[in-house]
């Protein structure tokens, strides 16, 4: 069943906004700059690809295309398996991925490829992302 453009919401059921406004983002961003750098990278990925922490957490060093910047990123939300979009990031934002994660290296090999970035379960990626909120 599809569900209706009606059906989607900048509120949840408690009247809080889902998203941030571009100041927060913009303060979010800033913020990160005294985080630590996988800390960091995670809360930029998600600023930049739009991904649900979830979504973010799945990705392996494989889903980035380093020449042409953009992460596949698998979608969660939908109920078909196999649904894949590509983001595109900035290039700063490959160019740190690439260079923490040593991505070129790691993508040569396919088994490190397949490694996920962040090994952290879902409720410790959103203390850390609360953290640097």
């Amino acid at each position: 069943m599809r569900e209706s453009f009606q059906s989607f919401s900048l509120f949840n059921h408690s009247g809080n906004r889902k998203y941030l406004n571009a100041a927060e983002r913009r303060h979010f961003v800033e913020a990160t700059r005294y985080a630590p750098p996988k800390i960091r990278l995670f809360c930029l990925t998600l600023r930049w690809s739009g991904a649900r922490i979830s979504e973010a957490l799945a990705l392996t060093l494989a889903a980035i295309d380093i020449e042409s910047g953009v992460v596949s990123i698998r979608t969660l939300k939908r109920r078909k398996r196999g649904i894949v979009r590509q983001v595109p990031l900035p290039s700063d934002l490959i160019i740190e991925l690439d260079r923490v994660f040593e991505l070129r290296i790691a993508q040569r090999d396919p088994h490190p490829a397949m490694l996920r970035f962040w090994q952290w379960s879902r409720t410790t990626a959103w203390r850390h992302v609360k953290s640097v909120m």
